[in-house]
């Protein structure tokens, strides 16, 4: 079999089985958070946006530093890896999938017709409508979510680096860092048309559901209730859940940052010292404040550019009543591009010596990484960005049509003191989304120039020691305080409704 078709194998059956895993869990996730009527819906709801923003490479790092080749966990049973090879490649991609499914799904629950769930209930138990009349409602989320799966496993190669697993974007990446260029356009040219594939599927995705678009219902959704036994099948659902998806990552990387190792007369002992735990965690920040510095720097550049071309496009968008296809193509586009393969474009497009400065900014100027960064979150803004510029009623519209008012005008006066909290939110995203980026921005990176993820990176295929583990239990405590803050910000567009 041609190396194409092995490696369009392997990725095809990469996203499938994260799929299989992440959409029926997640799903039911974003059933529990938005449409149970339960005691803690917020908490949930901060807990997936921040293993959403939480970096793949963090989320490999914990994993490993329990089950992987030196985690607490083999060492305890020698001979025994369980995160390798495909597993570890299938299990880590769908735990980064699963927050993300529930939320996509969860905004799709937000605006089912709530007077018609109403309707059924009248004659209906809870759970036939919510499975006769409230799931087929959300057919295209689901699409949507099944579409963002393709897209990230199939473009990313942070995970399947480390576990050796050979896909198109693995293999392109381990073409380009070794200098065998010969069959790059082998490797590239499948990659890109699956990429503009998956673009055609979104067009099709988002045919489907924006022309039966429904606004989210002020009034507030439909919480169905449960009886005793159910909720407590529901809780332990729920407690389970965080502790495999919260409890356990966070915990292996606190062991590594704390274990101590002894040598004596019996062997080499281990042990656990909560003082070294703090003392790495505490110092760690310090210990890598100049690549914190570069990813701090190339996170501000690329929030303030991402929310300077999304803004005006999705209000723009808006304002015209355009037909939104031609974005979410161009946006599905840029998700769909594999890191390596925006990589190795902005090096063809920066790496010209007959152009004057072009060879300088490419090699001793971060404007490479900041340029990738930014079309890795332009998406993200975007969508954020759409989905608040839909909110504003159209009466406020036609006013601005009708007034003259210029973009920027109307941008400044109305829609950003409207949305602020929005606006703030998606800036902290694209930041976030600069911040944990490793695929896009690891063949970019000038001499000199070495931002935090792909610092980690690097030190994790050498194994997760303390140093490594303290700088990630520091970084996840900063993404969960985030998710706290975008949250509040974005408000209704992902939290949950008053039950009725």
């Amino acid at each position: 079999m041609p190396i194409s078709c092995q490696l369009l194998v392997s990725s095809l059956a990469l996203i499938a089985a994260v799929a299989v895993i992440a959409i029926p869990l997640g799903s039911l996730l974003a059933v529990v958070v938005f449409r149970i009527r339960l005691a803690f819906p917020r908490v949930l709801v901060h807990l997936l946006v921040a293993q959403t923003l939480t970096p793949l490479v963090i989320l490999a790092g914990a994993w490993q530093a329990g089950f992987g080749l030196a985690g607490w966990w083999t060492l305890q049973q020698p001979g025994t890896v369980w995160l390798d090879g495909w597993r570890g490649a299938i299990w880590i991609h769908a735990l980064a999938a699963i927050p993300v499914v529930a939320l996509i799904v969860g905004l799709g629950l937000r605006r089912v017709d709530a007077e018609l769930e109403e309707r059924a209930l009248l004659t209906l138990s809870p759970r036939r409508v919510l499975a006769q009349v409230t799931l087929p409602q959300i057919v295209a989320w689901l699409a949507l979510a099944v579409l963002w799966i393709a897209i990230t496993v199939g473009g990313e190669m942070t995970v399947t680096d480390f576990f050796q697993v050979r896909t198109f974007a693995e293999e392109l990446y381990t073409q380009a860092t070794i200098g065998t260029f010969d069959d790059l356009p082998l490797t590239a040219g499948p990659l890109l048309l699956t990429a503009l594939v998956l673009v055609a599927v979104s067009l099709f995705v988002v045919g489907r559901w924006m022309p039966e678009r429904r606004e989210v219902d002020a009034r507030g959704a439909v919480l169905f209730p449960l009886g005793r036994m159910g909720r407590w099948l529901v809780v332990v659902g729920v407690l389970l859940t965080v502790l495999v998806t919260v409890v356990v990552p966070f915990g292996n990387l606190l062991w590594k940052a704390g274990v101590l190792v002894m040598s004596t007369e019996a062997g080499r002992v281990r042990s656990w010292s909560l003082i070294k735990c703090v003392s790495v965690v505490v110092s760690s920040p310090w210990r890598y404040r100049q690549e914190i510095g570069w990813s701090t720097l190339l996170a501000t550049l690329t929030a303030v550019t991402s929310v300077t071309i999304a803004w005006p496009l999705a209000w723009s968008m808006r304002v015209r009543r355009t037909s939104p296809q031609i974005a979410w193509s161009f946006m599905g586009l840029l998700a769909a591009v594999p890191g390596p393969v925006l990589g190795l474009s902005l090096i063809a497009i920066l790496n010209q010596p007959a152009i004057p400065g072009f060879t300088w900014l490419y090699d001793r100027t971060p404007v490479a990484p900041w340029l990738a960064h930014t079309l890795r979150a332009i998406p993200w803004t975007w969508m954020l960005a759409w989905s608040a510029c839909h909110t504003i009623p159209d009466e406020v519209v036609d006013r601005v049509r009708l007034g003259g008012w210029g973009q920027f005008a109307a941008l400044r006066q109305v829609v950003w003191p409207s949305q602020h909290g929005v606006l703030l939110a998606s800036a902290v995203v694209a930041a976030i989304v600069s911040w944990g980026d490793v695929a896009g921005s690891i063949l970019v990176l000038p001499p000199g120039i070495m931002t935090l993820s792909v610092r980690v990176f690097g030190l994790l295929h050498y194994g997760v020691e303390d140093e490594v583990a303290g700088i990630c239990v520091a970084q996840s405590v900063i993404m969960v305080l985030l998710s706290i803050g975008i949250v509040r910000l974005i408000g209704p567009l992902i939290s949950e409704r008053d039950p009725r």
